[in-house]
């Protein structure tokens, strides 16, 4: 039952536009974040400075063809979104400007189209 749940949950999440959207934005900021040594550092050490968080969570890979990837990519988002904005700001202030998340890119990122037009302007 369980198989045949994720697998109806998984073709909505890429039939839907929002669904599609959504973690195609997740997966992007995971990828930004995951791919640099310091990126990953930055969002480490946000957790670390938090007290209210007592251990660090690393951003899980994303996997769209199998739902509980996307369910656990969801959980780690929610519950450490905050440091996620956090280190994004951070390394939009401070960081390389050619490694700024959605502008060095826009079309790879997947800036500057649908909604994430307004959001980003």
């Amino acid at each position: 039952m369980r198989i045949g749940l994720n697998l109806v949950l998984s073709v909505s999440a890429t039939e839907v536009d929002l669904a599609k959207e959504f973690f195609n934005m997740t997966q992007k900021i995971i990828s930004y974040i995951n791919l640099s040594a310091k990126r990953k550092t930055i969002l480490s050490d946000m957790q670390l400075n938090d007290p209210a968080k007592l251990r660090v969570i690393h951003l899980p890979d994303h996997c769209e063809h199998k739902w509980n990837f996307c369910e656990r990519v969801v959980s780690v988002i929610c519950s450490r979104y905050s440091h996620v904005v956090a280190t994004l700001v951070e390394l939009a202030k401070n960081g390389k400007k050619d490694e700024h998340f959605g502008s060095s890119s826009p079309k790879i990122l997947g800036w500057g189209h649908s909604r994430f037009t307004a959001i980003n302007s």
